[in-house]
């Protein structure tokens, strides 16, 4: 894994961080559920 490094010079909204983290694990979730059920499909 790479290593990234922070500018400091912009600045992080904590908040809206949190939105996109949870919005994507949703999205991600979804995708495993589509996943699911496709490789069930006769």
């Amino acid at each position: 894994m790479k290593d990234y490094q922070v500018d400091k010079s912009i600045p992080i909204d904590r908040i809206l961080v949190s939105i996109l983290q949870k919005r994507l694990k949703s999205i991600t979730e979804e995708m495993s559920i589509a996943m699911v059920r496709t490789t069930r499909s006769p």
